[in-house]
């Protein structure tokens, strides 16, 4: 393992190289060398993660603003596929996983939620190393514009917020069809460079087409 690499891309050099150590431990390969996973760490960085959105969020919310729109808007910010890209940026880092052989073999590298639980471990990690601050700096960071995006989202309106995405395409990227003559069914299909993102069918066509906006809008890491 490359520590000095590995401390590169995340921008936080640890006093206690054991806690990186054990960040980038998987489960599998805890258990072939009876090792440390990073499960703690990954519990403890998703509490670390959640109290610092949440900080940012009260700190720049609107005053009218609900206790279930803040609930929303870190929703967006902490879910997975967020968190997955953030590693993703950090070219190469994911290949520092200690992974076990029989798991290897499935790749787990390129797992979505692998990439999240060591985002998580990386954050709790850093936090029992360099407190806080240091966490919050990483957080910051890497999930910067995802916290200003959410900021500006419009709570519940999954249909704006796709739009916002997705810019020029506008309507466009939606396409309706009805079905089923005896009780009308309006399905509706979110197409983003010419390939079908969502699916959704209801009896309206505004509650078909928020449904398939708030698929694509997870699929796409807003949600």
């Amino acid at each position: 393992m490359d520590i000095a690499k590995i401390q590169n891309l995340i921008g936080y050099e640890f006093n206690n190289k054991e806690f990186l150590i054990t960040a980038f431990t998987h489960s599998s390969y805890s258990n072939e060398h009876q090792v440390q996973s990073n499960e703690m760490l990954e519990f403890l960085g998703d509490s670390v993660l959640s109290l610092a959105v949440s900080e940012y969020l009260y700190q720049n919310a609107d005053s009218n603003w609900k206790e279930k729109d803040l609930s929303e808007k870190r929703a967006i910010i902490v879910n997975k596929t967020p968190l997955a890209k953030a590693i993703d940026k950090k070219k190469g880092l994911i290949g520092f996983l200690r992974c076990g052989v029989g798991e290897a073999r499935s790749n787990p590298t390129k797992s979505e939620a692998t990439k999240c639980d060591l985002y998580e471990a990386i954050v709790g990690a850093i936090f029992l190393d360099g407190g806080m601050q240091a966490a919050k700096a990483f957080i910051h960071r890497t999930l910067g514009a995802n916290m200003a995006q959410a900021l500006k989202a419009k709570t519940g309106n999954y249909v704006g917020l796709l739009l916002e995405h997705t810019l020029l395409q506008k309507k466009d990227i939606f396409r309706y069809a009805q079905t089923n003559q005896d009780q009308p069914m309006f399905l509706v299909e979110v197409v983003l460079d010419q390939k079908t993102l969502s699916k959704a069918q209801a009896k309206s066509k505004a509650q078909a087409e928020k449904l398939a906006a708030k698929a694509a809008c997870v699929k796409l890491g807003l949600l």
